[in-house]
């Protein structure tokens, strides 16, 4: 813009002249004579308005009215916004105080806290300290105890050494000795072996039929029957076992005690017990219900053994029987039901084994069983069913020495029952059926203050069971006997008491 200015016709010196001004060191500039001041919009030389300036000047002077605005506005916000500011940084400055407060709070809870957790760091150390001697005073002593234990291990090892080395020979010659006795024992059996055999066949030749032909007579005294013998000798009797059977037939001892006598007592154990002693049954408590008259024994119907299997509930499928025992495989295979005579455990496989049942109690589901451990059951409860009508008086008629040869064959019986041979013992006799010899008959006649034994009553009494008081009466007791022989359904009977008898049930 400064060289579009017409340059001056004068010359430097001149100009300087005219001008009136002194010449300075610095170098002459056309700008020197055109801008009088930097304020000046007009040109020095032509004195006109130069328009660049003027637009210059112009804007300078409206940018510095509006800083002026502007400065003036922000001094009326300052003023007006100091307050303001003021009261905000008065709450800045409480919050920060009431902060500071709650800080220096937490500082001295955090210091308490400290000084907490300092004194129980203290005493845990101490008590670390104290676990630490007492643990390194075990481990000594541990150390010691170990030293002696192996010690003691080694004197026991080295004693066990010297013991097994002297029950080696020990045993060396104890082995010695044995063999010697067993081959002196052989030589002695194979002697006592045929001096055995020479005996029994000597024997054979004596007594060929003697034994069968006794029982066969003792069991139809039982069933009321009388076999054609040629030599009917006297049996001879144990004197004290006999005074032993009279005190008991004289006792006064009450019924539910009656095993207590010294008779009974050894009857249980020689004769009942044996034949109570079934595998799934407790022969204890199955002589007790005997002996408590509280067993029942009954032919069962057809298939009844497979229909009550059949319908036992899932939850109970073992059979409620007071007298079981409680068998270990049973009650690890408690959801299974056992399919065989529940007495002696005898499997049947043919289904027709179980013809009978019996049970204690009437609370008790009914245990079916097989023909022998019916005939064990029954041979007891008739020997039961004696003792209790001796004990009851109802054989007072008869002499000690008969009632005790009919406790003998019941006891012989039951013996043969629990050889397994009273069935087929019955079957050649001629017996069929299921029937089992019974106790005697009652007698229901009322014996005077003092009787008085015909003679002829009294041996009639040592042949026969049966007692009878007539002819008529005879007759209706033999007949009696052979309709049982051949009878398989129930009968009843009036007891005294006024209580109810079923056959095969007791």
């Amino acid at each position: 813009m400064i060289d579009n200015v017409p340059k001056s016709p004068l010359s430097p010196s001149s100009s300087s002249s005219s001008l009136g001004r002194h010449p300075t060191s610095t170098p002459d500039c056309p700008c020197r004579h055109i801008l009088v001041s930097k304020d000046s919009e007009h040109c020095a030389l032509c004195d006109s308005i130069i328009p660049s300036l003027h637009d210059i000047q112009h804007d300078r002077d409206r940018k510095r009215q509006t800083i002026a605005e502007l400065e003036a506005r922000l001094e009326q916000g300052r003023r007006r916004t100091e307050p303001q500011r003021l009261r905000q940084l008065e709450r800045e400055s409480d919050e920060s105080r009431q902060r500071l407060v709650e800080t220096e709070g937490r500082l001295r809870s955090l210091q308490q806290d400290m000084r907490v957790l300092q004194t129980k760091y203290e005493a845990e150390k101490q008590e670390a300290e104290r676990a630490q001697r007492a643990k390194q005073d075990v481990e000594n002593e541990l150390e010691e105890l170990s030293r002696r234990l192996f010690e003691e291990a080694n004197g026991m090892v080295a004693d066990e050494k010297r013991q097994k080395h002297a029950l080696t020979v020990q045993h060396e010659h104890l082995r010695r000795e044995l063999d010697s006795c067993r081959a002196q024992m052989e030589a002695e059996e194979e002697q006592l072996r045929e001096l055995k055999e020479k005996m029994q066949q000597q024997q054979q030749q004596q007594t060929t039929g003697a034994g069968d032909q006794r029982a066969r007579r003792d069991m139809a005294n039982l069933l009321g029957q009388r076999l054609s013998c040629d030599d009917d000798h006297q049996v001879v009797t144990d004197p004290a076992i006999l005074e032993e059977f009279r005190e008991f037939v004289e006792s006064d001892v009450p019924l539910r005690k009656m095993n207590s006598i010294p008779y009974l007592k050894t009857s249980v154990m020689d004769d009942v017990e044996p034949c109570l002693r079934f595998a799934r049954l407790s022969a204890k408590k199955l002589c007790e219900a005997i002996a408590n008259n509280s067993c029942f024994i009954e032919e069962a119907p057809i298939g009844y053994a497979q229909e009550q299997l059949q319908n036992r509930p899932a939850d109970q499928p073992q059979l409620k029987i007071s007298v079981a025992k409680t068998l270990i495989w049973e009650r690890l295979s408690a959801g299974l039901s056992f399919a065989g005579c529940q007495a002696c455990g005898r499997i049947d496989s043919g289904g027709n084994l179980l013809r009978y049942r019996f049970r204690v109690s009437f609370v008790d589901d009914w245990a079916c069983i097989d023909r022998y451990c019916r005939d064990r059951l029954v041979s007891v409860c008739e020997f039961y069913s004696f003792a209790r009508n001796v004990r009851q008086g109802y054989y007072n008629v008869r002499t000690i020495e008969d009632l005790y040869e009919e406790s003998v064959r019941l006891k012989l019986q039951m013996f043969y029952a629990r050889m397994g041979t009273l069935s087929g013992l019955l079957h050649q006799m001629g017996i069929e059926g299921d029937a089992v010899g019974h106790a005697s008959k009652l007698d229901m006649t009322i014996p005077s203050p003092s009787p008085v034994i015909d003679k002829s009553l009294t041996e009639e009494s040592q042949h026969s069971i049966d007692l009878p008081t007539d002819e008529s009466s005879k007759d209706d007791i033999n007949s009696n006997n052979q309709e049982g022989a051949k009878e398989h359904g129930r009968r009843s009977s009036t007891h005294p008491e006024k209580s109810v008898w079923l056959e095969h049930s007791y």
